[in-house]
Parts: structure tokens; sequence; C-alpha cells
């Protein structure tokens, strides 16, 4: 992959093998600071090796990219556990792919984790067209959404406009609910409706249960049992169970939150 920085061709220093660049890749900066690549297969291309050369880093971190079609919009670096995709008009990130890595959680290599629910309520807010994770062995974890129906595209456009707001609403309510229950399954009895309840204050917002968040609250004050729950979490992350545990929820629910899932990891085999 050409490295964008590079000087102009003809200042190039002789030690770059030219031989070896392949035009189908090279990129041009455009003055608006976006960058055009020959093609959205090129432009994607791009996007894996930038986020899978941050996990390859001395201290890997999360890096963002965001895409539409053949034009990278814009690169932000996160940290070691998550990158905040930045504030932007619904207006570009309308159909837009975000790419980003996930590393392999310092502690316990090989555990790279699925799309998590805050990646699904990003893509759902931003109307992106599709999520993608990689890990550093260049596999992927994706959500994509659905294509519209016909008769969405035919309504009129104020009626799809209060449609989208009930659609965005009434999925990411699902699955905030059906995610916390799949979580607090994994817990023992005595501690699944706090468990449960502790997600839903995580996750905040206009898709959680407000009841739900007030009142784990209150849970947070208990030091033993936030930190059982926090040892028990941390077991289930050094087992591979959490990331079993994400991937069978959107297989078993992604079509009924509105997309399609789907992965290569080798750690969910």
């Amino acid at each position: 992959m050409l490295n964008l920085k590079y000087p102009p061709l003809k200042a190039l220093s002789p030690k770059i093998p030219l031989k070896n660049i392949d035009s189908f890749m090279l990129g041009w900066i455009r003055p608006d600071k976006t960058i055009n690549f020959q093609s959205a297969k090129a432009a994607q291309a791009f996007a894996q090796n930038q986020v899978i050369k941050a996990l390859e880093a001395p201290f890997p971190y999360e890096k963002g990219i965001l895409l539409k079609q053949n034009r990278v919009l814009c690169e932000v670096n996160g940290d070691g556990m998550s990158v905040e995709m930045p504030d932007l008009p619904q207006k570009i990130t309308r159909g837009a792919c975000y790419v980003h890595g996930h590393p392999d959680l310092q502690a316990f290599r090989g555990s790279t984790t699925p799309v998590s629910l805050g990646d699904y309520l990003v893509m759902l807010t931003n109307k992106f067209d599709k999520m993608i994770a990689y890990n550093i062995k260049g596999e992927y974890n994706m959500l994509e959404k659905k294509p519209d129906s016909r008769l969405q595209k035919l309504l009129p456009h104020f009626i799809t406009k209060i449609l989208e707001f009930f659609t965005t609403v009434g999925a990411g309510s699902l699955v905030v609910e059906k995610y916390a229950k799949t979580w607090a399954s994994q817990f023992p009895k005595d501690l699944q409706i706090s468990a449960e309840k502790l997600m839903h204050a995580a996750q905040g917002g206009i898709f959680a249960n407000k009841k739900m968040a007030k009142s784990a609250k209150e849970l947070m004050f208990d030091s033993k049992l936030m930190k059982r729950i926090a040892d028990l979490e941390q077991n289930m992350l050094k087992n591979g169970t959490s990331s079993k545990v994400i991937d069978r929820f959107w297989q078993e629910n992604a079509k009924t939150v509105g997309v399609k899932y789907s992965t290569n990891f080798s750690n969910l085999k």
C-alpha cells in the first residue's frame, strides 16, 4: 500500500522500488482533506490497511476511518479500548461505511470482541450502511444495513423522516433490551437482574430503559456487588466467553433489528 505521505514522484528516493507501487491503490488528497481513490475497493483496502497498522503499533490502539464509496472522509485515532466517531452531519454520514480496528485485549491474546452494542448504536444514529471491525490478523466482523424496500423509496419525504425517527428509537431500544438480557443471562441467577440494570445504565441515552438505569445507580454504591460482577466479567473476557456471547447475540438478533451480521473472526469458531 502506498503511503500517501510520500513526497511527489519526482522527489522520491531511489531506494523506494517504484515497480512495487500498485497504481490501482493510488489516492489523491482533495482540497477538503478527504482522499479519493480510483474505486470503492481501493478505498476499503486503504482503510483496512490503516486500522491494522494501528493494531500492530508498539502500543496498539483503535483507529476509525469513515468512507463513502471511493472517498475516505476522515481518520480518527482512539486508544487501546475505543475510538470515537467525530460529530458529523447526517447528510455526510448517511450511507457511509465506518471501518475500525478491534485490538486483542491486552491481558487476553486472541480475545478480539465482535462489533459491540455501542458500534451498532453509532451505526444506527448516523445511518451508516456498514460497520466493520478488523482484528490484527485482518479478519473482519461486520454489521450491514438491509436495503430499503421499494415502498420506502416511494413514500413522501416527510413521512420517511417520521418513520426513520421511530425506526431508530424503536430498533435502538429493542437491541439494548435484548443485549442487556443476553449479557445478564451469563451471570449466576442472583446477579442477573443487577447485571441487566447495569447494562442499561452503561448505555444511557434515549435507547436505555430509564427506570432500570436509575435503579442501577443505587447498585453502584454496593462495592462488594460491583467487585463480584467485575471479577466475573474479567473471567468471561479471559476465557473468551464474552466474545462468543456477543457473536451469538448478533447471530440470533441481527435480522430483528434491521441488519445483516457476518464475520470470519477465528476466535469465534
